[in-house]
């Protein structure tokens, strides 16, 4: 349970701060589309969507004046399905346009979506996905 929010914190903190450099604090913000498809009805889903809106919470409290972007996190169900992975990563790609997708959860959700990922060019990062082909 403590790796996987720890994991978690750390993707996120590294799709972060490498995709976005610190600038001076000003008034204006400049709102930055991250996906997040994960398996909402399980326990696993449900935790990680916690773990990185605390991440990013924790995030903004410590830095948050910091930097003039912020991360919106367009959240998508999977429904535990390839297929549903699919779907949900074409549509953050299409209609939100997002420029980085968070999850999904299983190696073949993972492999799917990372192949869009590819074509649309933007980045992937699965925090749970075990297959040694992803790497």
């Amino acid at each position: 349970m403590d790796t996987l929010i720890g994991v978690l914190s750390i993707a996120l903190l590294l799709c972060f701060q490498v995709c976005f450099a610190k600038e001076a604090a000003e008034h204006i913000t400049i709102p930055v589309n991250v996906g997040v498809v994960l398996d909402a009805h399980t326990e696993i889903g449900k935790m990680g969507m916690k773990c990185i809106s605390m991440a990013l919470s924790d995030l903004y409290a410590s830095h948050g004046s910091s930097y003039k972007t912020r991360l919106v996190l367009n959240r998508r169900d999977s429904k535990g399905t390839v297929v549903g992975a699919a779907a949900a990563a074409l549509d953050l790609l299409k209609n939100v346009e997002v420029q980085a997708i968070l999850g999904p959860m299983t190696s073949m959700q993972a492999n799917f979506v990372i192949n869009l990922g590819d074509v649309a060019q933007v980045p992937i990062i699965s925090f749970s996905a075990t297959s040694p082909s992803l790497s």
